[in-house]
């Protein structure tokens, strides 16, 4: 597990903060947990995120000793498509400020893309 700080800062002109660094960041990362702290400077609101992560993904075959990273089996547009969804799990739980994989785990984010779920009702194939 390593550990990744973020300090942001407030943007008056866009009413917020700007997470785009942190984006970008988690976009190909595992993040495991996350804590943060809202605090004022010289009149600036600022908030520090601290990620905790893994630098890859990795899913174990049954009966396998070794593991597999699931994108490298896909083609370029579902890889494409797995790091778009992780970079909205990512924003979706830092907004509901939950772990992101109570919003989505790894492996339904690779069931999903498997799958080829193309709307919300598609969704409720995918267990969990």
């Amino acid at each position: 597990m390593k550990i990744k700080v973020f300090t942001l800062e407030f943007s008056e002109n866009e009413k917020s903060f700007d997470d785009s660094s942190m984006q970008e960041f988690i976009a190909n990362k595992e993040m495991i947990d996350y804590c943060e702290h809202f605090f004022v400077h010289e009149k600036t609101p600022y908030i520090t995120i601290i990620l905790s992560y893994r630098d890859s993904v990795i899913i174990r075959k049954k009966g396998g000793s070794g593991g597999v990273k699931p994108i490298d089996e896909f083609d370029v547009r579902e890889k494409e498509c797995y790091e778009a969804l992780r970079v909205w799990r990512a924003a979706r739980a830092v907004k509901e400020s939950v772990p992101p994989y109570l919003i989505a785990n790894n492996k339904q984010l690779v069931l999903i893309i498997k799958s080829k779920i193309e709307s919300v009702t598609g969704l409720s194939a995918i267990k969990g």
